[in-house]
């Protein structure tokens, strides 16, 4: 897996994981209460067949927690 990556999505910090350089793109959501890595152990799998992007949503994980 590689370092995190931020992106700044409307000027907040949005904190992702990127892996895999071939085929299509596919966009890994935790669901509530969770963060890019309850995929840790999919994003490989998948990885070695697609280009794998995993994001803490806003307010979750390492992104920013607006109040």
């Amino acid at each position: 897996m590689t370092t995190a990556k931020t992106w700044i999505w409307r000027g907040w910090p949005i904190c992702y994981q990127s892996q895999g350089e071939k085929g299509p793109s596919v966009v890994l959501v935790h669901g509530f209460g969770a963060s890019w890595g309850h995929w840790r152990k999919n994003i490989p799998v998948l990885a070695a067949s697609c280009r794998c992007y995993a994001i803490d949503l806003l307010g979750f994980g390492a992104s920013a927690k607006p109040t």
